[in-house]
């Protein structure tokens, strides 16, 4: 198995003030990605040493069993991290391009609709909801998965990945997993009565992507890395998140 380590980055969100994720969150978060990673290639290794001549495979209990399971958990909780990380720290606004036309083909109410779809599936999920692109019919649907490595769909594309484990949010919302909610206040870190410190915007410009992620909604920052579908089309269209 030519595996190599696994690194975190410091995704550009680290290094600046979110709307509606406080630092403190983020730094958190990143401990988190780090034991990910850490545990996965803790997997790597034991899953490189085994001797699969010898070694038992039970389905009620074995070394390889649960090294093999785990090490599912352990791997898609670094890459899941890695997507969510890397959509935060852009300048909001609506989905666009290709995606868009997508969504308004799929949805009846267009943008708006599939924005209470998300924010739906988001509250009915325990771990993820993973926007995913379905390379064998070209659907667009968000993904619930309770845990890491639970419901992963195979030949889907994640488009966009939305965290709502409470990590996610506690430190800044409290535990209450509410569309409305305000930031939590904090102590000695600023800021006013629900607008956490560093939030960028003006007066009535409304939450960015990055509040909406907290308010399990949307997190921003295009990723545009091409992929191509099993008929030849690129995919790099649909990645067009601002």
């Amino acid at each position: 198995m030519p595996w190599t380590e696994l690194k975190t980055r410091r995704w550009p969100a680290f290094d600046k003030e979110l709307d509606g994720i406080s630092k403190e969150t983020m730094e958190d978060h990143f401990k988190l990605y780090e034991g990910y990673a850490k545990k996965a290639n803790e997997c790597r290794k034991i899953l490189k040493e085994f001797d699969y001549s010898e070694i038992e495979g039970n389905q009620v209990y074995s070394p390889l069993r649960a090294v093999s399971v785990d090490y599912t958990f352990a791997l898609l909780g670094f890459k899941n991290h890695d997507l969510y990380f890397g959509h935060l720290g852009g300048d909001g606004g609506d989905p666009n391009g290709r995606f868009a036309e997508v969504i308004e083909d799929e949805y009846p109410g267009g943008i708006e609709m599939w924005q209470q779809a998300i924010r739906k599936a988001a509250s009915a999920a325990r771990g993820w909801v993973m926007v995913g692109y379905d390379l064998n019919d070209g659907s667009i649907f968000n993904y619930i998965m309770d845990t890491q490595n639970l419901w992963a769909v195979y030949n889907m594309c994640p488009i966009l990945a939305l965290d709502v484990y409470e990590h996610a949010y506690t430190r800044d919302y409290g535990a209450t997993r509410l569309g409305s909610r305000q930031p939590a206040a904090t102590p000695g870190r600023g800021g006013t009565p629900g607008r956490p410190a560093g939030a960028g915007g003006g007066e009535g410009s409304g939450p960015s992507l990055n509040r909406l992620a907290a308010f399990a909604g949307l997190p921003a920052r295009r990723s545009d890395r091409p992929r191509t579908g099993p008929a030849g089309g690129s995919l790099s269209g649909l990645f067009e998140f601002r």
